[in-house]
């Protein structure tokens, strides 16, 4: 160490050059260094989603759920299979471990799923494979709409101008979002809402009937007419040409033009017995935006973009396109840059705030400017070779990888500040700058960095613990290993140069430290004579301690305020989308008038094709989400609207928007889920029956629901087989007949440049039962009512069957109260399992799960880390008694980190779990400086108490430095000032309170329990 602090001392360019080259490199790595919110996450999970149209729950469990759950149980790394079967179709979610390789996942699934053949229903539609991951969710949400007057929307509102909603999507989807998928760091856009176009076939039956032809005829021929097939090569001259022979359709009138069949000799187009005409498709879903419909786009970003220039990118584009493309409005919902933004620069600002008032205090306790210099300079310098560290490693600049840096940059100072005050205090002595600096550097070398090397072996472990928590928090463990790494490194070459340069000879006591020496120095005398006294106070503040943080409140995470609100609504099952939609509109135009809201937007009934795979929901509900006033407070908001009257029949959530985060560590719907399941499913219904009121009556839990309607009515059509066959019809001809008159029936497809447009047959509407029943058919006989062949029964079918492990389960969903304890609502669900009847097994789920996964990880961690800090203790001071001592450090921490987390109204949670965690590293480098110096003069041959006032006397002014600047260095962060500052607020919290505690104990436990660990050991001797 003493030759690499010499050759420094001689070559002061070469390190300004390496340094100034340093700078360099990190100014290129900032700017190549993507900004996200969060680390890249893969989240172990995929999504089996299996179209079967029209098919009720019960059917579609067993004839498609069932048969994929088991394809795809037996793949490697699946740890938990959920199935859901709804109306129309089955959603299968496999999650892996946290290891699992998801692409080679992926491909197994799909080769499972292959394997199935002709297993599923020739109705179904194949199997689509899709990821599952919360961090994909869109960086922006833009609406579309016209700019029209006020009559026209009018007009638009009541169904009387589909068309300009069908040209308004076809602009969506062949101007807008293809201008904006070009764009570098966009992957796709999703177009959502409006009306899909459609050609109409109205059918006569009366003219069917008179030329004898049927609706699956008049199907056959038009897929027969509508083909486009190879017609191979052919010769002119030395020349080969390509043949095509194309019969598709291109517009509605090539279809009115088909020829259906023969009138004698005499050809009858479809027009003969149709009409043909440009419609639009039944939808069951629409969006509005601040009371007008509109065209949500849903913006993806590539996996490796950066959010925040893709954003500004999108926003500059739609400036563009709205002076492109006149007569529609562009509107920016959502942008999860904004804050991303807001958080990251917050971030940057502690990181800048936080060392400038570390030099602040450097500058009151040396008052030596170019010393102060030398740590000024060592600041940037360490945080340049960082950055180059982040580019190297991939590392993004996230949330999490800049709050390492702001971690990081209270201690980053520490080994520079040992350094500069103990060459100032050889300085102080009379030595000359050249000899202080390589005296000084190399007498606290192997101190520093076992200190560095301490820490570096807390936060290692950190980067590698299992779960979600260690892929979350591996960039701020590396971020900090980098920091300390680098500062260590400008401690030991950079910084001797500069503090070199310090002409200055002489004292000088920063203003207080001579009184407060002298009062440390009796305080200290005075616990040295009554070391039983302070060993006994000291257990019981650790017991004390104890008993508070047992009484802590617990959540998963804590909550970070987006100025965005959920509304769900849902109405009766079967309530169709008008009606719905009026409901909805109510409470629309009540939200808009609060001062506090600037936009609501409304997506409600069922998701469309762009969105239906991921999030399927039934057609009577819906979800408006509230956009905020940036000064406004969401909790406020919503409570006004928890207080706005609501339609009674609608059934009204009213929920803070959950940030990426909190998505990914408490998946679902909700906070809380509870599992009933039993032998027969009728059961479980009957426990969720007796369990939901008791569930509803607990103080601790918000929003108790099933996690789906129980029932929804629907009507069974019973064939009269005895009449069917009097009448000449058959099954399969019924079966056309209602299937055009219920909803139409997909013939073909028309195909144009950009679109695949279906051609649907339908008879004259017939939305109601008693329409459809009335509408007449062929036959035999002449046309008669469809209700003379069949016959309608209410019943009640399931609106929604879920399986869980393979078996049918019933799920209850609840939140956490407003201010009420994870572990109470938890318990709340368990009380409710004592009171199931026998024959049915409950499980608890939800953020339960994320916290005890976290809560275990973390004491691994901290079992780890106190091993290899013991273990590195022991090498340097070759003692096994030694670094138990510097360990008591961490108990002490425990105190401070209890006190302030109740002072604060903070809870146990993940982020202050892993400060406790990243303690361990910190407390204890005070403790090995004190004890390293005590060491040093002990073995100059002074004696015990006289080497300990020595070393609290000499080390005093250093460790109250390294601890000052530390806090200081994360006082911006717990303030919690900023959007997203709440995260990493209970991480700064906890570590200013357990290193105050610990710095402050340090100062008189160390020095006791070194007199109780020496005097054993001369016993021992």
């Amino acid at each position: 160490m003493r030759a690499l602090v010499g050759w420094c001392l001689r070559r002061p360019v070469a390190v300004t050059a390496w340094s100034l080259l340093a700078l360099g490199l990190a100014a290129i790595a900032y700017v190549r260094l993507p900004v996200a919110l969060l680390p890249e996450l893969r989240y172990p999970a995929l999504a089996v989603w299996t179209a079967y149209p029209d098919v009720p729950p019960e059917r579609v469990e067993r004839a498609v759920t069932e048969r994929v759950e088991a394809a795809v149980a037996g793949v490697e790394g699946v740890v938990e299979v959920t199935g859901r079967s709804l109306l129309g179709g089955s959603l299968v979610v496999l999650r892996f471990g946290w290891n699992t390789d998801l692409n080679l996942a992926l491909l197994n699934v799909r080769e499972q799923l292959d394997q199935l053949g002709d297993a599923l229903p020739d109705e179904a539609e194949r199997p689509v494979v899709l990821r599952l991951d919360p961090s994909d969710r869109p960086i922006m949400l833009l609406a579309l709409r016209q700019a029209l007057p006020r009559d026209t929307l009018r007009r638009v509102a009541a169904g009387e101008s589909f068309q300009d909603l069908v040209a308004l999507k076809r602009l969506a989807r062949d101007v807008v979002a293809r201008r904006l998928e070009q764009l570098e760091g966009v992957a796709r856009v999703r177009v959502t809402g409006g009306y899909e176009p459609e050609v109409e076939v109205r059918l006569d039956p009366e003219r069917l009937i008179r030329y004898g032809l049927t609706v699956a005829q008049i199907e056959q021929r038009l897929r027969a007419a509508n083909a486009t097939l190879p017609g191979g090569l052919i010769r002119r001259g030395p020349f080969r040409y390509a043949v095509e022979v194309s019969g598709a359709f291109t517009e509605p009138a090539d279809v009115a033009e088909t020829i259906v069949g023969y009138a004698g000799r005499t050809p009858l187009r479809l027009a003969d017995v149709a009409e043909v005409r440009p419609g639009v498709a039944e939808r069951r879903g629409l969006v509005r935006f601040d009371g007008e419909e509109a065209l949500l786009l849903l913006v993806e970003r590539a996996a490796d973009a950066n959010t925040v220039v893709a954003a500004r990118q999108v926003r500059r584009t739609l400036r563009e396109l709205e002076a492109e493309v006149p007569g529609v409005r562009l509107d920016v919902v959502v942008d999860e840059s904004l804050f991303i933004r807001q958080a990251i620069a917050g971030v940057q600002q502690a990181v800048l705030l936080g060392g400038v008032l570390a030099l602040v205090v450097l500058l009151v306790f040396l008052r030596r400017p170019r010393v102060l210099l030398a740590v000024a300079v060592a600041v940037p310098l360490s945080l340049a070779l960082t950055l180059i560290a982040f580019e190297v490693a991939d590392i993004t600049l996230n949330l999490l990888s800049l709050s390492g840096l702001a971690l990081g940059v209270g201690m980053l100072v520490d080994n520079a500040i040992v350094v500069t005050e103990n060459i100032a205090r050889l300085r102080e002595q009379g030595y000359a700058p050249l000899d202080a600096a390589r005296e000084g550097t190399v007498e606290v070398a192997a101190a520093i960095t076992a200190s560095t090397l301490t820490t570096i072996a807390v936060f290692g472990p950190l980067a590698f613990v299992e779960g979600l928590a260690g892929r979350l928090f591996r960039d701020q463990a590396l971020a900090v290993v980098f920091s300390l790494l680098a500062s260590l490194v400008v401690a030991l070459t950079v910084v001797p140069v500069l503090a070199s340069r310090d002409r200055r000879s002489g004292r000088l006591e920063p203003f207080g430290t001579r009184w407060l020496l002298v009062h440390y120095e009796a305080l200290l005398r005075r616990a040295l004579r009554r070391r039983g006294l302070v060993v006994l106070l000291t257990l019981l503040a650790l017991a004390g301690a104890a008993l508070i943080a047992w009484h802590l409140p617990r959540q998963v995470m804590p909550h970070a305020d987006l100025k965005r609100l959920t509304v769900h609504l849902s109405a009766p099952p079967g309530t169709d989308l008008p009606q719905l939609s009026r409901w909805a509109a109510q409470i629309e135009t009540a939200a808009l008038r609060l001062p506090a809201v600037q936009h609501v937007l409304a997506d409600l009934g069922e998701r469309d094709e762009a969105r239906l795979d991921l999030d399927p929901r039934p057609p009577y509900e819906g979800t408006l989400t509230v956009l905020l006033d940036e000064r406004a407070r969401s909790e406020t908001v919503a409570g006004q609207l928890r207080r706005m009257p609501m339609p009674p029949a609608l059934t009204v959530e009213v929920l803070l928007e959950r940030t990426q985060l909190e998505a990914l560590l408490a998946r679902g719907e909700a906070d809380l889920w509870l599992d009933l399941q039993a032998d027969l499913r009728a059961e479980a219904e009957a426990a969720a029956d007796q369990v939901l009121p008791q569930l509803r009556r607990e103080p601790a839990l918000v929003n108790v629901r099933r996690a789906f309607a129980e029932e929804v009515p629907g009507y069974a059509l019973h064939f009269r087989r005895d009449v069917m066959a009097r009448f000449g019809v058959d099954a399969r001809q019924l079966a056309d007949w209602l299937a055009a008159a219920a909803r139409g029936l997909e013939a073909t497809a028309l195909q144009t440049v950009n679109e695949t447009i279906p051609i649907r047959l339908r008879l004259p509407e017939a939305q109601a039962l008693q329409r459809l029943l009335q509408t007449e058919i062929p036959t035999a006989q002449g046309l008669k009512p469809i209700g003379l062949f069949v016959e309608a029964r209410p019943v009640s079918l399931p609106a929604s069957l879920l399986r869980a492990g393979q078996a049918p389960v019933v799920r209850l969903l609840a939140d956490v109260a407003p201010g009420a304890d994870l572990a109470a609502a938890r318990d709340a669900l368990a009380r409710a399992l004592e009171v199931l009847p026998p024959g049915v097994r409950g499980t608890i789920g939800g953020a339960t799960d994320a916290f005890r996964e976290g809560l275990r990880g973390a004491a691994w961690s901290l079992l780890l880390s106190l091993l290899l800090v013991f273990l590195i203790l022991a090498a340097q001071f070759e003692s096994l008694r030694q670094p138990l001592i510097i360990l008591f450090t961490v108990p002490l921490a425990t105190i401070g980190v209890v006190l302030t987390l109740t002072l604060t109204g903070q809870s146990v949670n993940l982020m202050s779990l892993t400060g406790l965690v990243v303690l361990v590293g910190i407390v204890v480098n005070d403790a090995i400086i004190k004890v390293d110096f005590i060491n040093r003069r002990r073995a100059e041959g002074m004696p015990l108490l006289e080497a300990i006032e020595a070393a609290g006397r000499d080390r005093l002014r250093p460790i109250l430095m390294t601890t000052v600047t530390t806090v200081l260095g994360l006082l911006p962060l717990a303030l919690g000032l900023g959007a997203g500052a709440a995260l990493q607020q209970p991480l700064a919290i906890t570590i200013i309170g357990g290193l105050t505690s610990a710095t402050l104990l340090t100062l008189i436990v160390v020095p006791v329990l070194y007199v109780l660990v020496a005097g054993s050991e001369r016993r021992t001797l």
